[in-house]
């Protein structure tokens, strides 16, 4: 039988779209030749636009169709995203931490994902979370974002941080730092 491989389910940001997110970010070409993982990037609703409330149990179905067809470890599955995927990303990894081995993201905030207690609280354990964000970040300013930072630290959660100079653009180095992290990372059985 195959031996179990990872799993990233990827969430792009508004203005950008699964395929375009799984191009600079997901799946970067970088990496493609040496990837540990199954890369899959999902689409939201609108086909490009930003995550909506409810839009969780997509992302949730996509996981589990693939995991049906490729033979993924379930204590290996990260999600992650960028923007507005990123606070759906956090929602989901906290909300279904049972789910998840990991939580990366760029550009977003747990605040914006829903009350930062409340998610802290839901999760059934402290799964680790990878975070770059841009200092001229206007659409997460750096303060807000080192503010969750502070939370999900004094909560235990094992958390590394990026920051950088920069607006609130994605970038590809971003993401290779970001999955450089999922390598160790599995959750409880």
């Amino acid at each position: 039988s195959a031996t179990p491989t990872r799993l990233f389910g990827g969430l792009h940001g508004g203005g950008d779209d699964a395929g375009n997110f799984a191009e600079w970010a997901g799946t970067p070409e970088e990496t493609r030749s040496e990837q540990q993982y199954i890369g899959i990037s999902v689409e939201n609703a609108e086909g490009g636009g930003c995550w909506s409330d409810g839009e969780g149990p997509r992302v949730l179905r996509a996981i589990e169709d693939i995991s049906s067809c490729v033979h993924v470890d379930p204590t290996r599955i990260v999600v992650g995203g960028y923007s507005s995927g990123g606070e759906l990303a956090y929602e989901l990894g906290l909300r279904h931490a049972s789910r998840f081995s990991g939580i990366l993201v760029e550009n977003a905030t747990l605040s914006r994902a829903g009350d930062p207690d409340d998610l802290i609280e839901d999760a059934s354990w402290l799964l680790p979370i990878a975070h770059v964000a841009h200092t001229d970040d206007g659409a997460y300013p750096i303060d807000d974002v080192r503010e969750d930072w502070e939370l999900l630290s004094s909560a235990g959660f094992p958390l590394e941080t990026l920051e950088l100079d920069g607006d609130h653009d994605g970038r590809t180095d971003d993401w290779l730092w970001l999955l450089s992290k999922i390598g160790d990372w599995e959750s409880p059985e």
